[in-house]
């Protein structure tokens, strides 16, 4: 059970990185298109 809760907490780790670098990224590309 705790190998199991550890493979699901990774998961949720990894897939909050990866919105967070999307949410990095499009902040990036309203930069360049946006300049203010």
């Amino acid at each position: 059970v705790d190998e199991l809760t550890e493979q699901i907490g990774s998961c949720s780790g990894i897939d909050k990185l990866i919105k967070k670098r999307e949410f990095q990224f499009l902040d990036l590309v309203f930069d360049v298109l946006v300049p203010e």
